[in-house]
């Protein structure tokens, strides 16, 4: 029946149940899947057929269509998965998700003349519609076969054209073909891994779900094979040479895909990544191969011994490629380049055989410009230089040290030591077989009269740094620190085995690096001690101006503020001290860990109650301000204040760095060029030394030598850095251009003197006369130039 398009299946078991209605509509009842459609490949459980019945019985000619819906069993002998092809060509396994009645539609040819149809002639169609995925598509073994792709949206149709009354279901014996089309799916847009007979790639869906085709009924379900993206065709017919196959034979495919990565290593590098940028990639076979070489980026699953079998633009890649024995990082682009693949390794071809070097007139101007449509080879390099954020923070005052105030002379002998008298003497280090003359209040004079001393005896070192130290001495306030610091200095000279003579301070110079430490240990705390001092006197003083001021103590949080306010007005420190409790509790609320705050101390949000410190709250009183977290915050304050007094306080948080922006390379890839090559073949032309590598007769290799080998090609760069050249009218560019410098409105006037006269002839028309002074200027220089 439907001129096998639907057939009874011979050995299956009981009869089918047929139903008539007086509408024209009649239903075969098939249980146990006797109807077979599409090839066999589908077992039906039920059949419904009808003639449209918007007319009258009487009235449905031959040349309606007759349409039917079929029920697919739901068994494991339903259609689950299907395979199409065979006879030499490729052969395609598509899996079925989620599918669709089958719908059935015979009627005369449509596209045939009707006086050149044969009597009883008619065409069927049987389509499969829902969810699919293509899981391969192979041809000529695994080297030529395509993976799986996103998840589909499509139909499996199968046309015959027979006679009208046919009983047979072999396809040798009628025209026809099968075929598979698809929109890629909404819920198929994610990238998929994909075998490929140029290595694995990273697949996603091509085309909007708007373009899909509307199919809400059955009338309208039968789609053209037009528009797309897959499209796998297949056919059969006594007319064919291959009739006597038993399948039916590939007859075109095409398949747009977009790839995001391909798998293809860089030879030559440790680690290469090829990524794009969502490029189309068609995948297709014809029976009869295209005279044409196919636009774009391509894979040809039935290309010929020898011929290209993809060819992939590379407008949209990036190829990232490292070594690690000499720490190379690179990016590269391309611009009018294309991977070619053939028997061998891959190339990196031109994308099209358009490559012009010469002249053209410009469309604004009309004069001529450099026309250049080389391919260009772009090549990045990563950031070299790294910019760190700069934190300030003052130090410590350097340790006491005190004025000597006059020159001295040091007997070398002796380590006697006398005043050198006059002011006006200048203070320079001198040093003579028998004394040195130096200023005491000059570290670098101290500094080598000490090594000059140690030279010759131990002893005359102490001498010198004896006198040195009681002169300090008579200073009050470096006799104090200078005390404390020698008591820690003997106390070290047993742990570190510091010399005698560093336990006599003299001054933050002249010292071991364990003595300066612990001096500098000292200065520390005797700064931090100073600092609590001044913290402690700060409050007292506070609690004073309260008392001056008769302050009553505070019933609310806003009379507390205004007193504060008013307190911190009269008493500067006591203004830094607030200031450093309202970062911390502001900090706090960002970063818990910067702070140095007990969790449970932590302001729980950014009202001024939990931001500013009120000292009734620090004192105790009233108790409703006291709070147990406010005065554990104001004790932890009070404890930083000493450090932030002394410029000493932690520097919290990560430091903010940025990276220089990466360098970038364009080479231009030299093209073919006849002239070129013939010249370089000629016989006894001395050529230079690389002039074989600018041969543009080779592709360049996809590997990391050739792409490093920069000496074959010629660097671009910007117009702006271009040397000026000057073009002749023939079209010619040659020798160096002179007076290439754009000219300015001040520069018109010595121009226009030296070509049309002193007195310009329109004075209150700079703008005309100033571009006429130029196209003077140009002229000359063009009428100057000479070939060579």
């Amino acid at each position: 029946m439907f001129n096998g398009a639907v057939s009874a299946v011979r050995d299956a078991t009981g009869n089918p149940d047929i139903l008539f209605s007086r509408d024209l509509h009649w239903r075969v009842e098939a249980p146990n899947g006797n109807l077979a459609a599409l090839g066999g490949r589908a077992r039906l459980s039920r059949l419904d057929v009808w003639w449209p019945t918007d007319r009258p019985a009487d009235q449905v000619a031959d040349a309606a269509p007759l349409f039917g819906k079929g029920t697919i069993l739901n068994e494991s002998n339903g259609i689950d998965e299907v395979e199409i092809g065979g006879g030499g060509g490729p052969v395609a396994r598509l899996t079925v998700l989620d599918k669709q009645p089958l719908r059935l539609r015979s009627q005369p040819p449509r596209n045939r003349d009707p006086e050149a149809r044969q009597v009883g002639e008619i065409e069927t169609e049987t389509v499969l519609s829902g969810r699919w995925r293509l899981e391969s598509l192979a041809h000529r073994g695994p080297e030529r076969s395509l993976g799986r792709l996103p998840l589909l949206e499509g139909s499996l149709l199968e046309r015959i054209s027979a006679p009208a009354v046919s009983n047979s279901i072999n396809y040798a014996a009628q025209a026809g073909t099968i075929s598979f089309q698809a929109f890629y799916a909404q819920a198929g847009t994610r990238a998929e891994r994909t075998a490929s007979p140029i290595g694995p790639l990273v697949t996603v869906a091509i085309g909007e779900a708007g373009d899909r085709p509307r199919q809400d009924s059955v009338n309208d379900g039968f789609p053209a094979r037009r528009d797309w993206p897959i499209q796998l065709i297949w056919a059969w017919g006594p007319e064919s040479e291959r009739a006597t196959a038993a399948r039916p034979y590939a007859h075109f495919m095409e398949l747009a895909t977009a790839i995001t990565k391909a798998g293809l290593r860089l030879e030559g590098a440790d680690y290469s990544r090829l990524d794009f940028n969502d490029t189309e990639v068609r995948v297709f076979y014809a029976l009869t191969p295209p005279s044409i070489p196919p636009l774009g980026s391509y894979i040809d699953l039935g290309a010929g011994q020898g011929a290209e079998v993809a060819r992939l633009d590379m407008a949209r890649a990036r190829l990232r490629v490292s070594q690690g024995h000499n720490l190379l990082s690179l990016l590269f682009r391309f611009s009018d380049l294309a991977l070619s693949f053939r028997a061998g390794a891959p190339e990196i071809v031109a994308f099209n055989d358009r490559c012009e070097i010469g002249t053209r007139p410009t469309r604004e101007t009309g004069e001529l410009g450099v026309h250049d449509t080389r391919p260009t080879l772009v090549v990045e390099f990563p950031p070299q230089h790294l910019f760190e954020e700069v934190k300030f923070r003052p130090d410590l005052i350097p340790p006491p040290d005190t004025k000597i105030g006059f020159m001295v002379i040091a007997v070398k002998a002796t380590g006697a030591v006398k005043k050198v008298e006059g002011e006006s003497l200048p203070k320079l280090y001198q040093e003579t077989a028998t004394d040195i003359t130096f200023d005491p209040d000059n570290r670098a004079h101290v500094v080598d009269a000490l090594a000059a001393m140690r030279r010759r005896s131990g002893k005359q070192e102490w001498m010198l740094r004896s006198w040195i130290r009681h002169q300090k001495r008579l200073d009050p306030a470096f006799r104090s620190f200078g005390y404390k610091v020698e008591a820690e200095l003997k106390k070290l000279k047993v742990r570190a085995k510091l010399p005698p003579q560093q336990t006599l301070y003299i001054g933050p110079f002249a010292l071991d690096v364990d003595a300066l430490h612990m001096v500098r240990k000292v200065h520390a705390d005797n700064y931090t001690a100073i600092a609590r001092e001044l913290t402690e006197k700060m409050f007292v003083t506070v609690s004073q101006v309260r008392d001056d001021l008769e302050l009553p103590e505070p019933k609310t949080f806003q009379e507390a503020l205004t007193q504060e306010l008013q307190v911190q007005a009269e008493i500067p420190q006591y203004r830094l001290f607030r200031d450093l409790y309202r970062d911390i509790m502001a900090k706090s609320l960002f970063s818990e860990g910067g702070t140095g705050l007990r969790p449970g101390d932590i302001a729980e949000g950014g009202t001024p109650g939990e931001l500013e410190f009120i000292f009734a709250a620090q004192t105790g009183q009233p108790a409703s301000l006291a709070t147990p977290k406010r005065q554990s915050r104001a004790q932890h304050v009070v404890r930083e204040f000493p450090k932030s007094l002394m410029g000493v306080e932690e520097l919290g948080g990560p430091m903010r760095a940025r990276l220089s922006g990466p360098s970038r390379l364009a080479f231009r890839v030299n093209c073919p060029d006849g002239i070129a090559a013939a010249r370089a073949q000629a016989e006894g032309l001395d050529l230079p030394e690389d002039s074989a590598e600018r041969l543009p007769e080779r592709p360049l290799k996809f590997d990391l030598e050739t792409l490093t080998t920069f000496r074959g090609m010629e660097l671009a760069v910007t117009r702006r850095a271009r040397s000026c050249r000057i073009r002749a009218s023939w079209g010619r560019s040659g020798g160096a251009r002179r007076g290439c410098q754009t000219l300015r409105p001040r520069q018109c006037w010595p121009i226009w003197a030296s070509i049309c006269g002193p007195t310009p002839p329109w004075p209150n028309a700079w703008p005309r006369w100033c571009a006429r002074c130029v196209g003077q200027a140009r002229l000359r220089r063009q009428s100057s130039y000479r070939p060579g």
